[in-house]
């Protein structure tokens, strides 16, 4: 009788501890954790005990250990003046203290900008607009049209969007347009730029040789930094990437 009793107090005590050590767990914040990640929506917050912070949704460009994944999106709240120079599409590096229990309330602790990420953001209104909406490869192209340097850029894409009808849209914005210089202030650039998903710096890989290029100012000069015979190159690779190599004679399908 009391060899039952003693081993019924030891599991009764076993009990408790690990429904101890379970409720511990769940109430402790996980974190902080450092995340590198693109900006995919940035929108003011509308509290009215929070009337200077930002809601923000952070795509993860990869892992920060067992806690997120690559592709998960996480819902933040950030002070407005932590953002400063930071806006959509821009890959940053976050440190976040996440609570599990409510993810909405996850706060940034720190935010650095890295640069431009990959992101998906077509304007409503373009001076061309080519290709397919549902396309997952947008360019979009900034100059005053008209000039010849340009406009080889200008020539090349038409092609380019008639090659692949399906997998890219192309937008163009001419700058002697007031309503298209509206579209490259959003984007935060300068005139003459060339976007493809959101980026203008790209490696070019040429056999066993790499090739850096950035896609601003003025092309085809002596002191650019590409010419315009780099774009669709740049457009070939990033559609083989993320829709996958083409088989011979077959139309390669979207990866993943």
């Amino acid at each position: 009788m009391r060899l039952g009793l003693l081993a019924l107090a030891v599991v009764i005590c076993f009990g408790c501890c690990a429904a101890l050590a379970a409720e511990e767990s769940q109430s402790v914040v996980s974190g902080p954790v450092t995340v590198t990640g693109t900006l995919v929506s940035v929108d003011k917050l509308d509290l009215v005990d929070k009337p200077e912070w930002a809601a923000l949704r952070l795509r993860a460009d990869e892992p920060a250990g067992d806690q997120v994944k690559t592709g998960e999106v996480l819902a933040l709240q950030c002070m407005w003046t932590k953002l400063r120079g930071m806006g959509l599409g821009d890959q940053v590096r976050a440190t976040v203290a996440m609570t599990p229990a409510e993810p909405a309330s996850w706060t940034v602790e720190e935010i650095t900008r890295l640069g431009r990420g990959e992101f998906l953001n077509p304007a409503a209104k373009a001076s061309i607009d080519l290709g397919s909406p549902d396309a997952k490869v947008l360019v979009k192209m900034f100059a005053p049209l008209g000039i010849a340097c340009h406009q080889t850029t200008v020539d090349l894409l038409k092609q380019l969007a008639e090659e692949e009808p399906q997998r890219l849209r192309v937008q163009i914005f001419d700058m002697h347009a007031p309503a298209m210089v509206e579209e490259v202030n959003r984007e935060r650039l300068s005139c003459a730029t060339v976007l493809v998903n959101n980026r203008y710096q790209f490696t070019i890989r040429e056999g066993d040789k790499e090739r850096k290029v950035e896609m601003t100012h003025r092309p085809n000069a002596e002191q650019s930094t590409y010419n315009s015979e780099d774009v669709p190159v740049v457009v070939r690779q990033e559609i083989a990437r993320i829709y996958g190599p083409a088989k011979t004679g077959e139309a390669a399908a979207p990866a993943g």
